[in-house]
């Protein structure tokens, strides 16, 4: 405070200052010697170390205190001269020590209890969270070799690839400037990871591809998503009207055709979707789900318009994450959960569902689901959807007949007469038929399968003819219609 004494003075013997002014103006004085709170933008969440380290590292820095991060108290000298210096720092410190608490997840907060310094806390964090271990580096690198842009713009997919990216860099050593070895491995790793996002781009960026993998000097990342995006405009503005491919329905609503699906009212403040009102919003009012679904269905007596359903995959009512649904109105068979698929495949072809809503959500993924109860092929990954459904149509067209009563169902393979799928109904709000297992043939099985029994049947309708005697065609068939030659096809 010794810096300050001739302004205190100032203040202390301007008598004529009326009191109000002389209050206000010292108040004024000694907020400004208090030294402003750091505020850290990004909070730490424990999942999130390296863009929160960023922030730390960028705010401290426009400060003037990032050296707190590194660096230790000075020295007390014997004969007190840098005892100021020293009162400055542990302030300074103190304040770096509440920027990087008060930027954390409370539960996270009580495990920097121990340490006293903002280089201890930093060092601790540092050692917790950032991973160089070879299981780590094996794990980035299998993400990095799966990533692909498929729907995403250019900045979406590098932000998506950077998470992986990132870490692998940091995991690579420090080069020295004088070391010219050194900086061509870096060098090299770096268009390694380039080659690997480019060839992850979806095929209309081909040329651009191309044109970047054949230069004689390596680009640039940042080289390379100048020229990406460049392109990305340009497609952008050949196609300003881009033609969308006619959605499936699964568990979805009807759109009637001249009406706009623009809405006047503002998005929903719990799901967000631009569609939907806060009022009425499945997700925050389940109960509401139930009555729609129940009215719709009194109104559609029973039968459901082509293209829709009752009720809306996108709200889960006390449906298991687990639990496959057999659902009528569903075109084809989906998932949101990846792991319930084996043999997946990425779908490159636009197609897209549609929810009770209106909302479109696409498929990214095809594969078959194979697991001790289920054995079904042709699954549709749509990670926008949170409930499994079986598509009542795709099991019919396998050749299998469905059946229904109040308290479950079955699927009957009809070529062999094998009951090959079992469910139950819930007892709940939602009524739904949940299949506990299904093993459908597989479409090369049934075809083989119709043929020997098509073949079949000929060579026992053949046989019956000669056996009695070239007996006309209409009286063998009264005789195999009264099921006394035991099972012909009359058709063969």
């Amino acid at each position: 405070m010794g810096l300050y004494t001739h302004e205190l003075n100032i203040l202390q013997h301007n008598l004529h200052i009326p009191f109000r002014c002389r209050i206000f103006t010292a108040t004024l004085f000694f907020t400004m010697l208090q030294p402003s709170a750091i505020t850290i933008p990004l909070k730490f969440d424990g999942q999130n170390y390296r863009e929160w380290a960023f922030c730390v590292e960028t705010v401290l820095g426009g400060y003037g205190l990032v050296t707190h991060l590194i660096g230790t108290c000075p020295t007390a000298t014997s004969d007190g001269s840098n005892s100021a210096a020293i009162t400055t720092w542990l302030n300074d410190d103190g304040r770096v020590k509440s920027a990087i608490v008060t930027s954390m997840k409370p539960s996270l907060m009580m495990s920097l209890q121990p340490y006293k310094t903002a280089k201890e806390m930093w060092d601790y964090l540092q050692k917790r969270y950032v991973q160089v271990s070879g299981a780590h580096l094996h794990t980035l690198m299998q993400g990095l070799r799966g990533l692909q842009q498929d729907e995403l713009s250019i900045d979406d997919y590098y932000a998506a690839f950077d998470r992986f990216m990132g870490p692998v860099l940091s995991m690579v050593p420090a080069s020295t400037a004088a070391c010219e070895g050194c900086s061509k491995k870096t060098k090299f790793i770096e268009q390694f990871l380039m080659y690997q996002f480019v060839m992850g781009l979806r095929s209309e960026f081909e040329p651009v591809r191309a044109q970047l993998l054949n230069q004689t000097v390596s680009p640039s990342m940042s080289d390379v998503l100048a020229s990406l995006t460049a392109e990305e405009t340009r497609l952008h503005s050949l196609s300003p009207a881009r033609s969308v491919l006619a959605p499936h329905s699964v568990l979805a609503a009807p759109q009637k055709a001249g009406i706009s699906t623009s809405s006047p009212f503002p998005p929903c403040e719990h799901c967000k979707k631009p569609t939907r009102r806060s009022e009425n919003c499945f997700i925050k009012y389940p109960e509401k789900l139930a009555d729609y679904r129940s009215r719709r269905s009194a109104r559609a007596r029973g039968t459901t318009p082509k293209g829709s359903v009752s009720v809306a995959a996108a709200s889960p009512v006390g449906t298991s994450q687990s639990s496959w649904v057999l659902d009528s109105g569903a075109s084809f068979h989906v998932t949101s959960d990846h792991s319930q698929l084996v043999d997946c495949r990425t779908v490159h072809d636009g197609t897209s569902v549609q929810t009770a809503d209106g909302t479109p959500c696409s498929i990214t993924h095809q594969g078959s689901l194979s697991n001790s109860h289920f054995s079904v092929p042709h699954v549709s990954l749509v990670p926008q959807l949170s409930m499994n459904l079986l598509s009542v149509g795709q099991i019919t067209d396998q050749n299998c007949f469905i059946g229904f009563d109040d308290s479950s169902c079955f699927i009957q393979d009809r070529q062999s007469g094998t009951v090959i799928g079992t469910g139950h109904r819930r007892r709940d709000s939602s009524n739904l038929y949940i299949l506990d297992t299904l093993r459908l043939p597989s479409s090369a099985a049934s075809t083989a399968h119709a043929s020997f029994a098509t073949a079949s049947s000929a060579s026992s309708f053949a046989k019956w003819h000669h056996r009695l005697g070239h007996l006309c065609g209409s009286r063998l068939s009264t005789l195999i219609s009264s099921g006394c030659l035991g099972h012909v096809s009359i058709e063969s």
